[in-house]
This record gives structure tokens, C-alpha cells and sequence, in this order.
């Protein structure tokens, strides 16, 4: 690592993978993260984490020059490794990840920063605390988003509202990431003038005097922010503080009155737990939820009785383990195929290694994803077929718009198009399409007696039906749900559904689906419960249902595929590190 640091001259280099071990044994894996690698430096944009995790959030090497012109880790709050990643990178420093560098992480010894931070219900104000500081890299968006949230709401991470942002950062920010980038920011703002300044370019005017020591001059920009309707409470906050050191009082003294005057929503450490039994009895009984909305809606009412009753099929059937011993291997080879995304390469190797559980024979595996240089290695290292992304319709990923309510959602429905659109590119008539973030545990069968395998799960999304009905004209009629994180697909069935999409369409299938997304609705459209509504209603003698056995972990408790078979495998056959879910 050192010397990939010194031969490239850069001022920083992160690791490639953080390998967190419990307590003192090291051979106890409990997670492994890895983070964003390949040629190119770390860019500014890479610290919003949206494909990929940042090397500069973890342990990294740095000069001591960049160290002392960054002026050391910040002391008014308690994310010091967050802030310095974003100074280091703000003022123009270089870094990159050094590939197969790897960092031991002891967990599980002592709490860690981040939960103490946790516990003291102070994740979201040091975030803010970072996001101030660069204000001005922001865009209007970001910052009235930043300005406007609830730092004690605890649900929702700051962090991720600003990566979700389609715009996070203010037009041109790139030529202020320099050392002086923040100051000619400030004569720029300076210039302008009272009159010609927007009440966010006051505030920032406010808060770069305070952090010179300067509070008489912050009050006068913070008076003029508040004239200009500047109406989010941290401005309230910051006039105070000012007032308090104007009155005599050291700048620590007015820190700790401030401080005293904050009413942190302190979570306990025993929060974490209660949070996840709440979730864990929310989400089991969601479907009851649904069915009270269906009756209440007269138009629903009639189909409740049948999905009740499938509801209580699903869980007889699951309780007495029907299908979870459906071992019946197939003589007929069929493709896999596993699309991904940067975030989710940490769990794609061991979902690979997974497809062992599969009984069917494996002609080949096909790994979907914009192109990276390690995927594409990783690929000729295991023997498996690289296909870029963009050469399955044509077009990248980009050229899909679908935001809603802030959220930009068009890579996952990105994704779902090419599980449907690779069929043209894979040399098997039938191929199994699992998430790059799901493991198979046990053995699994998709393909039994000449029929295929789908699995019922209980996670309905009305939308998701309602846009089959939209697309097909046609009501759905399974009353369970398909999401199940994987499926097998017949090739000819799939063309066979597209072409049926676009003669009732009368348009391209892809470009059909993506123009009857909701625009209103985050998730309005799911690959896989389109194609089991589609062959349960014209091939249903083709199918068979058996319940879905899946267990939701988070990716802190990623560990090798034997120790996940021996914990979870007698009783799933499969389980899911969904990033969400952390």
C-alpha cells in the first residue's frame, strides 16, 4: 500500500476491503466491505457513496501536508472520519484506492464511535455539521433539503436524502476544489452585495465568519439571511450564538449553552433491538394491513375472502416445510444470470459461490453490470461471461428519467428491463436470474416435473399489480406475491410476453413499461411478479408455487457461504443483504 502510494505521488490512498473480525479472534469474520477500486482517482462525488462505498470513509493514508492544510480532524463534533474525507477531497487533494490492500477492523470489543453516536441520537447533527461546513459545493436543492430536516428523526439519515438527490451538488462546484477554492467562493459571494446575495448565500457568509471567530460579522450576515426570509430554525441557533459571545462569553461557554439547549432524542443502546423487533412485527403483519385497505375499498372488497384464504394456504404450507425439500435435479442445463451494481460487489462473490445449492446443471453464468474493471477480472478469474449493461437495450442506464419525490429510482428499474431484455444475449432456453445480494443456503430447485418453481412471498405492492393490469389490460390473478429476490425464465415464454406488451402497446415493451410507471409511486413496477401474473394466466399448467423460505440479513453479519449454511440452512433456503436493510 505504501508503495502504490508513493510510486502513483498521490496525497491519500484507501483500502480496498475492511475486514471486520470479532473481539480478538481474528478468523471470526463478521462482515467484509468493499470499497469503490479500479483506475481513476476518488472524486468528490464518490463521498455520496451512490454505487459503490468510499475507501476515504475508512482507514486511509494520507501526507502530512494535506493533513496540516486540512487543519486536522474536526472537535465540535463526533464524525471525525466523515469530515476529514470531505475536507481531504474539498481542497483538491488526490487519492485513490490501492486494490488488494486490506484493513483488519476489530468489532464487537468496544462500541465504536458511530454507536455511541447512535445511542446519543446524534447521527444526523454531525452530518449536518458536515454538510454546513460545504455549504457553498451544494446545491439549492441539497440545502434546503438539509436545512429543513428533522435531525432528531432517527428513520431517516440525512446522508441518504443527499445521495438520493438527483442534483446534489451546486453547478460548477468542481473548480472550488481547491485550497483556495472555499475562499474565492467567498469574495465571489462578498461582491455581490447585501441586495444581490440569496438568503442561503448569507447564511453561508454567517457561518464562515463564525468559524473565523468572528461573531459580530456573522451576526450582520445572519440578520441579513433572516431578511430575506431565511425561516429554518439553525439560523435561530446561530444568531444566539453569536449574541452569547457578543455578551462576553468565551466560544466554549457558548458551545456548552447551546449544546444545553439541544433536545437530543437519545436512542439507548438497547434502541437498536426494539427498532428491529418493531420493524420485524411491522412487516409481518403488512399483509393484514393491506387486506383492511382492500375492504375498505369497496371495489377490492370482493377479492378479500381469496386472498385471506391464500394467506392462510401460504402459512399452513410454510409451517409444514412444503417445498422446502425440493431437491429434483434436472437433466437440461440451464444459464444463470446475476445482475449488479458497485454496492453490491461484496456480496456477489459469495452469491456466486452459492449456485452450488443449485440443482439444476449450470451451462453457463452471465454477470450484468456497467463496466469495471475488477468485475470484468473477476469474471475471467471464475470463468464467467462479463455483459455490459448498455448492450442489452441498447442504451445505458442514463437515459432512463424516473425520480420520484426526490428519489431516483431509474437504475432499479433499469435493472428489471435487462432481466427481461438478456434473454436475446445467453445460449440456454431457460436461465435462473438471482439478486447479486442473495444466497442460496440450501439446495434449491427451480425446474421440477417439467415445470418451473416460482416461490410466494407475502410482500404485495398493490402498484405492482396495478401497472400489470395497466400494461396487459389483463387482472392479475395470483394473490400472493413473486418478489422473491430470484426466478427462472423460459426464454421463448419472455419473448413471447414482450411482443404481446407491444402489440397492445403499440410500442417498444421497454419503452411501454417505462411510460406507464407512476410517476407518483416509488416502487410502481416489478419484473419478476409481471412474469409470474403472465404465466399464471396464459401458461398455468406450466407452473408450480411453493412458499418462499428467505431470510433478510444485514451485511454486517456477511460471512462465508459454510457458516451462513450451517446457521440459517436448516430452515431457509436462502437469505438476502439488501443494503436498505442496514
Amino acid at each position: 500500500m505504501y508503495d502504490f502510494f508513493i510510486e502513483n505521488n498521490y496525497d491519500g490512498v484507501g483500502v480496498e476491503r475492511s475486514i471486520k473480525f470479532d473481539g480478538t479472534d481474528k478468523t471470526k469474520i463478521e462482515a467484509i466491505h468493499t470499497f469503490k477500486s479500479g483506475p481513476g482517482k476518488i472524486v468528490f462525488e464518490d463521498l455520496l457513496q451512490r454505487n459503490s462505498l468510499c475507501s476515504l470513509y475508512s482507514t486511509f493514508m494520507h501526507t502530512k501536508k494535506a493533513f496540516e492544510i486540512i487543519g486536522g480532524y474536526p472537535e465540535d463534533h463526533g464524525f471525525d472520519t466523515q469530515a476529514f474525507a470531505w475536507k481531504f477531497l474539498a481542497n483538491g487533494f488526490s487519492a485513490q484506492t490501492c486494490p488488494g490492500a486490506e484493513y483488519l477492523h476489530r468489532i464487537n470489543f468496544h462500541r465504536s464511535y458511530y454507536v455511541r453516536e447512535y445511542e446519543d441520537g446524534k447521527v444526523n447533527h454531525n452530518w449536518f455539521k458536515i454538510f454546513d461546513e460545504f455549504f457553498y459545493l451544494l446545491s439549492d436543492e441539497a440545502k434546503a433539503m438539509i436545512l429543513g430536516a428533522d435531525l432528531n428523526n432517527h428513520k431517516q439519515n440525512i446522508s441518504d436524502l443527499l445521495q438520493r438527490l438527483p442534483v446534489a451538488f451546486a453547478p460548477g462546484y468542481e473548480k472550488y476544489l481547491t485550497v483556495d477554492g472555499r475562499s474565492r467562493k467567498r469574495k465571489e459571494v462578498e461582491i455581490i452585495g447585501p441586495t444581490g446575495r440569496t438568503m442561503y448565500e448569507s447564511y453561508w457568509l454567517g457561518s464562515e465568519s463564525l468559524r473565523e471567530g468572528k461573531p459580530e460579522d456573522a451576526l450582520r450576515y445572519f440578520l441579513e439571511a433572516r431578511q430575506k426570509k431565511f425561516r429554518f430554525r439553525i439560523l435561530e441557533e446561530k444568531i444566539l450564538f453569536c449574541k452569547l459571545c457578543l455578551s462576553g462569553k468565551t466560544t466554549v461557554q457558548a458551545f456548552e449553552e447551546i449544546e444545553a439547549r439541544k433536545k437530543y432524542k437519545k436512542l439507548g443502546s438497547q434502541s437498536p433491538l426494539i427498532r428491529k423487533a418493531f420493524i420485524a412485527l411491522k412487516k409481518k403483519f403488512r399483509p393484514l394491513k393491506i387486506f383492511y385497505i382492500e375492504l375498505r375499498d369497496r371495489k377490492r372488497a370482493d377479492a378479500f375472502w381469496k386472498k385471506a384464504l391464500a394467506l392462510v394456504f401460504f402459512y399452513v404450507r410454510k409451517r409444514f416445510g412444503v417445498g422446502f425439500n425440493n431437491e429434483d435435479p434436472s437433466t437440461e442445463a440451464i444459464d444463470i444470470v446475476i445482475p449488479t451494481i458497485t454496492k453490491d460487489f461484496q456480496t456477489l462473490e459469495i452469491s456466486l459461490e452459492s449456485l452450488k445449492n443449485l440443482e439444476q446443471k449450470i451451462n453457463r453464468v452471465y454477470i450484468i453490470s456497467r463496466r469495471e474493471e475488477g468485475l470484468i477480472k473477476l469474471c475471467e478469474k471464475l470463468g464467467h461471461t462479463f455483459i455490459d449493461e448498455s448492450s442489452i437495450l441498447g442504451y445505458p442506464k442514463d437515459e432512463i428519467k424516473y425520480v420520484v419525490k426526490g428519489h431516483d429510482r431509474s437504475g432499479w428499474i433499469y435493472k428489471q428491463l435487462l432481466n427481461f431484455g438478456v434473454g436475446k444475449q445467453i445460449e440456454k432456453e431457460n436461465y435462473f436470474v438471482i439478486d447479486s445480494d442473495t444466497v442460496l443456503v440450501s439446495k434449491n430447485s427451480f425446474i421440477e416435473g417439467g415445470k418451473y418453481v416460482f416461490q410466494d412471498s407475502t410482500e404485495w405492492n398493490q402498484p405492482y399489480l396495478e401497472i400489470f393490469e395497466r400494461i396487459f389490460k389483463e387482472k392479475p390473478r395470483n394473490h400472493l406475491s413473486s418478489v422473491c429476490h430470484m426466478m427462472i425464465f423460459n426464454q421463448k415464454r419472455v419473448a413471447e410476453m414482450l411482443a404481446r406488451i407491444e402489440t397492445i402497446q403499440a410500442k417498444r415493451w421497454d419503452q411501454a413499461i417505462i411510460d406507464l410507471l407512476d410517476p407518483n409511486e416509488i416502487s410502481s413496477f416489478a419484473e419478476y411478479e409481471t412474469y409470474a401474473n403472465y404465466m399464471g394466466i396464459y401458461h398455468p399448467s406450466e407452473i408450480k408455487r411453493i412458499p418462499f423460505y428467505n431470510k433478510s440479513l444485514k451485511r454486517s453479519e456477511l460471512t462465508g457461504l459454510k457458516d451462513l449454511e450451517e446457521k440459517y440452512g436448516k430452515k431457509y433456503k436462502s437469505v438476502s443483504f439488501h443494503s436498505y436493510a442496514n
